[in-house]
């Protein structure tokens, strides 16, 4: 039984180290149950992905609820998402 990782999301860049992106990516290649978190840092943020984000290819739970009081605290937006 695989058991269930946890990737932190602590930029709202497009790629790279801490990006909704590379937690995606690493989230895909991780067997098992998968939850992608905001870091509180992350609060009032938007994360705008430049290109397409990669498909979520098992159980992943993606939470932009920083202060743990079920509110949204980070936003995504597709408003500049250009397909290559």
């Amino acid at each position: 039984m695989c058991s269930a990782s946890t990737f932190l999301v602590t930029t709202e860049a497009n790629a790279g180290a801490g990006s909704l992106r590379r937690a995606i990516e690493q989230a895909n290649s991780h067997a098992g149950y998968d939850h992608i978190v905001c870091n509180a840092g992350m609060k009032g943020q938007t994360i705008r992905p430049l290109t397409p984000l990669p498909a979520i290819t098992g159980q992943t739970m993606i939470s932009g609820d920083t202060q743990g009081d079920g509110a949204p605290d980070v936003t995504l937006s597709g408003e500049q998402v250009v397909d290559p």
